[in-house]
């Protein structure tokens, strides 16, 4: 080999064996890259392992994956006989389901404003489908023709009323008047219109004691009715021509009841919103978690009891129905899920790894001959020049 041959060789040899270093080099990187990526994956698996979800106890006992359905819907768990959950935002609005929203809003002929409907109407036209006159005139009908049994079943409550109605009748001068024939005077009795009454105020009558005197029998008046309601509601739904045979569903009576209740206090729709159009999909366990945990929206525990409703706020820090859980602790389809995602990504990450190896073995193979050729050119050259100018020495 001539001289100069022997150094375009040592040339080629010597950019060759930098191109050989430089492409381990970058697989040296990426094989680094794989390290951080097994880290992230690693770190993925136990966030997986640690995600918490908002969970309740079920009538077994068992832990359950919570979500906006199965704690505030229809067939939702009651948080004890007379108990159940309610969920409002950070704003004070009362979160409805879907279906409590669009049969109100129809019902009532007003999904924005404040109209308001009677509660037992609502919850007997929800749970039996009757309309509020039939519903009205069922219990009219039934309260009359048990008049004698009701009142003995429920003789404080009517007494309370009988006081109170007697005395008002005094104030206005109707003393003796008959239901029937007060009836005939006034508008919706026996539940009247509390204006209309104020109306009968006349000369001589004190308008602020007459104002109490009409408080106290409307306030006996609603007692004594929801009494009736709580007692006799299946017998009222019965006496409804067509339901003789038929059962009243008493869970769904009373779900629609508190729900009908509870706008009334929120002084209607107004004071509402509705589950779907809310900011997030509330029927999501990682978004209701999400929105609990972060306060954006509370729970409360409302209870009705002799028709009344009473709220009291609880968190899954204070109520022993409710909690925040591990998700892979009370899903084990989670646990796999987790498991699986890990180990696939742990495959494709160990493959990648088994190749760059190969790679690598091969260009340490081919440097290696590189180096070998390298040196041996060079000393070709060497001795080329040993030889070539040996004589001038």
């Amino acid at each position: 080999m001539g001289l100069a041959a022997s150094q375009a060789r040592l040339l080629s040899l010597t950019a060759r064996i930098h191109d050989v270093e430089y492409e381990a080099q970058q697989i040296q990187n990426a094989k680094l890259q794989l390290a951080l990526q097994e880290d992230a994956v690693y770190q993925k698996y136990m966030d997986a392992l640690d995600k918490q979800t908002l969970t309740f106890k079920n009538a077994n006992g068992q832990r359950c994956k919570a979500t906006f359905d199965n704690l505030f819907g229809e067939g939702s768990i009651n948080n004890g006989p007379d108990e159940r959950y309610v969920l409002y935002t950070n704003d004070g609005e009362l979160v409805l389901p879907d279906k409590v929203f669009d049969a109100y809003a129809d019902y009532v002929g007003d999904s924005n404003g404040t109209a308001t409907a009677d509660p037992y109407a609502f919850a007997m036209y929800m749970a039996g489908g009757c309309t509020e006159d039939e519903f009205k005139e069922a219990e009219n009908e039934f309260t009359s023709n048990n008049s004698e049994k009701i009142q003995k079943a429920l003789s404080s409550s009517y007494t309370k009323r009988n006081d109170a109605l007697q005395a008002l009748l005094k104030a206005m001068g109707m003393e003796g008047m008959t239901e029937e024939e007060l009836s005939e005077k006034f508008v919706g009795w026996p539940h009247p219109n509390k204006e209309e009454i104020m109306e009968q105020v006349g000369d001589g009558i004190d308008c602020d004691e007459f104002q109490k005197l009409v408080d106290a029998f409307i306030e006996a008046d609603k007692e004594y009715e929801t009494k009736i309601y709580d007692k006799y509601k299946s017998q009222i739904y019965q006496s409804i021509p067509g339901n003789e045979d038929e059962k009243l569903d008493t869970d769904t009576f009373n779900y629609y009841l508190m729900y009908a209740k509870l706008i009334e206090i929120e002084e209607g729709l107004a004071g509402c919103t509705r589950q779907s159009v809310y900011k997030y999909d509330l029927n999501s366990e990682n978004n209701l978690y999400d929105m609990m945990s972060s306060g954006k929206v509370y729970m409360e525990v409302v209870s009705m009891k002799n028709g009344e409703i009473d709220k009291d706020v609880t968190s899954p820090a204070t109520d022993s129905d409710i909690s925040y859980q591990n998700a892979s602790d009370i899903d084990s389809k989670e646990l796999k899920i987790a498991e699986a995602e890990y180990e696939r990504a742990m495959k494709k990450i160990d493959q990648k790894d088994k190749r760059f190896d190969m790679d690598l073995n091969k260009l340490e193979t081919e440097r290696t001959a590189l180096t070998t050729e390298y040196d041996s050119v060079k000393k070709v050259i060497q001795d080329n020049i040993e030889r070539t100018f040996g004589i001038f020495s």
